[in-house]
């Protein structure tokens, strides 16, 4: 099964994967969320100190079962908190208001689901999964208008879909889980396009051309398929 396959089976069946509990507080009961990732390439400097840890997870940082998760939370913390500081002045407070809302989902991911162990990935920071989002949906515009060899009519259906399923998602993620600082889900469509590092190699040779065509009519078939949508 192919990456992106595998993928999409994944993303779809995401929704057995949490549930609903007491004022419509979401607890995962595995780690399919959206998950941390330095899409940015910050670079953080060696003597750049280290975040104190909330005082609800002092007592937890040498548990076997959570220190690593602990570590890993604690280090993402350091390079958004450095990126934060580099910001324009304009956009300091927002980016702080972000961060605190990111530390108290890990926080209380922690502290509140016993599930979670040394081998979940810390959840995404908003801000930089959206960007990415935003990103992914320019190139991926872009490559729809440059390989001419897909036909006009998927390559505009594709790309409606494309936009809806992250209206979608957008939505589903603000409303039910940022509203209530809960890891939020997976967008399907910046999984199985944007982080699938081997399409965006910048190589211009005429293979990768081919190489990039098979791998969109790939996206397609499975899109299609994992939407039940006829092109």
């Amino acid at each position: 099964m192919d990456y992106i396959t595998s993928s999409f089976l994944e993303l779809n069946e995401c929704n057995s994967d949490y549930e609903f509990t007491f004022c419509n507080h979401i607890r995962w009961k595995s780690p399919t969320y959206a998950t941390f990732h330095n899409s940015k390439n910050i670079q953080v400097p060696k003597d750049y100190p280290t975040p104190e840890l909330p005082p609800s997870l002092v007592p937890r940082r040498n548990n076997p079962n959570v220190c690593t998760f602990i570590t890993n939370f604690t280090e993402a913390r350091r390079t958004i908190e450095y990126w934060t500081k580099q910001a324009k002045p304009e956009d300091i407070t927002q980016d702080t208001a972000e961060l605190n809302k990111w530390i108290y989902t890990c926080t209380t991911l922690l502290e509140e689901n016993e599930n979670v162990n040394n081998s979940w990935p810390i959840p995404a920071f908003f801000k930089w999964y959206y960007d990415d989002i935003l990103t992914s949906s320019n190139k991926f515009l872009n490559l729809i208008l440059r390989i001419n060899n897909i036909p006009f009519a998927i390559g505009t259906n594709t790309v409606n879909s494309w936009f809806s399923k992250i209206r979608e998602w957008s939505i589903d993620a603000t409303t039910k889980f940022i509203f209530v600082q809960a890891p939020f889900p997976k967008c399907d469509v910046l999984h199985a396009f944007l982080y699938n590092a081997n399409l965006w190699d910048p190589s211009g040779k005429d293979e990768y051309k081919e190489c990039l065509t098979n791998k969109l009519r790939i996206i397609f078939s499975n899109f299609q398929e994992s939407q039940n949508t006829n092109f």
